[in-house]
């Protein structure tokens, strides 16, 4: 952000020079283009897997949520690990996902090139209450229930949206940056992946 005029929403941070930034966030449907939103997402990272170098930032937000839950993950995971793969010429990389599943089920490997943040948070009775941090951790849940209460949705179904989600729950999300750190009671998971970067996290003081 810094490279291009934006404001840095950070206390420090040191910035070093990349040669290009790749996106995958916000995406429509383009009628006039014939591409569902689902194809665009992966043009974009298509555009990231086949032109990012060491060099060049990577930015993904919810990518894989454009088609059933498995291949969405699945392709978010080959995505990761064929990064992972590269070693020290992986690219800088923020990933920003609701996929639990992908720690869950230990789909990417463990090692220095990934580190885990999220958002803290806290329930307080049936509220849900947001600390605007960032903190080291994996998200245990993504708060569905919460937001589906905010929005309006009745009692009722919010209830039984429960109990669905669980009988239907996945094993408990084993802790990937071992013991002793914070890992539960956050909202959204982040992925960060850093070959020896300026951008690595002890140098970035973040605030959502």
């Amino acid at each position: 952000m810094a490279l291009v005029g934006s404001f840095v929403p950070a206390e420090e941070a040191e910035i070093g020079a990349v040669d290009a930034i790749f996106t995958r966030i916000h995406s429509c449907e383009s009628i006039s283009l014939g591409l569902s939103t689902f194809m665009i997402d992966l043009n974009q990272v298509a555009k990231a897997v086949n032109n990012a170098t060491a060099q060049s930032l990577v930015l993904i937000d919810e990518f894989g949520k454009g088609t059933n839950t498995v291949d969405g993950l699945a392709l978010l995971a080959a995505v990761l690990r064929h990064w992972l793969a590269r070693g020290p010429t992986c690219p800088h990389i923020f990933v920003a996902t609701n996929f639990l599943s992908l720690v869950q089920l230990q789909l990417l490997p463990q090692g220095p090139l990934v580190q885990y943040l999220t958002m803290e948070t806290c329930e307080d009775g049936n509220d849900l209450v947001f600390f605007y941090q960032v903190c080291e951790g994996v998200v245990k849940a993504s708060h569905a229930s919460h937001t589906a209460a905010q929005a309006g949705l009745p009692d009722k179904l919010v209830a039984r949206g429960k109990e669905v989600m669980r009988s239907k729950c996945l094993p408990s999300i084993p802790s990937p940056i071992g013991p002793g750190s914070r890992s539960t009671g956050f909202l959204t998971l982040i992925f960060l992946l850093f070959p020896n970067s300026p951008y690595s996290s002890h140098h970035l003081a973040c605030h959502s």
